[in-house]
């Protein structure tokens, strides 16, 4: 077998990761100065820290599937409830372990400062294959919309299919 076809790529992958690897060093020393810059990348570690805190919330509640979760624009927590045994479940089961989901992430984010710009929470129900190793299927059920002041109060009626 000749690797030589794989050599002059593998220099080049390294060279292309010391050149994006000293873009980035030089950025965070320019920036770093700055108190407000300081601030936004701690605020953003603690977030996406404590999103991993949140997915294994939600994840000890499925009985299987997965959990995907993400945060948009600091307002808003999307997770995905992926290859659920819900997803072939009727709307309402599924509008009431939504309502659960949102109601245990509101009571987890509650008090933590980091969290304070969310005002949306979503859930969705999703079914994801993978085909002939290149395609991926994604079908999404329901998608249940909260507020998180509603739920923080406990009066959240949502559910509406959107």
């Amino acid at each position: 077998m000749d690797n030589s076809a794989t050599i002059p790529q593998i220099r080049f992958c390294k060279h292309l990761t010391r050149i994006t690897f000293s873009v980035f060093l030089s950025f965070l020393i320019l920036t770093g100065c700055s108190e407000n810059f300081s601030s936004s990348v701690g605020k953003f570690a603690n977030q996406v820290g404590g999103l991993y805190a949140i997915k294994k919330l939600v994840d000890q509640q499925l009985t299987e599937g997965e959990s995907g979760i993400h945060i948009q624009n600091g307002r808003t927590i999307t997770i995905s409830l992926v290859n659920t045994t819900y997803n072939e479940d009727t709307f309402e089961n599924r509008k009431s372990l939504a309502i659960k989901t949102a109601q245990l992430v509101s009571d987890h984010i509650n008090d933590k400062p980091e969290y304070k710009s969310v005002q949306n929470i979503i859930i969705t129900f999703v079914r994801h294959e993978k085909k002939f190793l290149i395609v991926d299927y994604t079908q999404t059920y329901d998608v249940f919309p909260f507020e998180v002041s509603e739920l923080k109060q406990g009066t959240s009626t949502q559910g509406v299919k959107i």
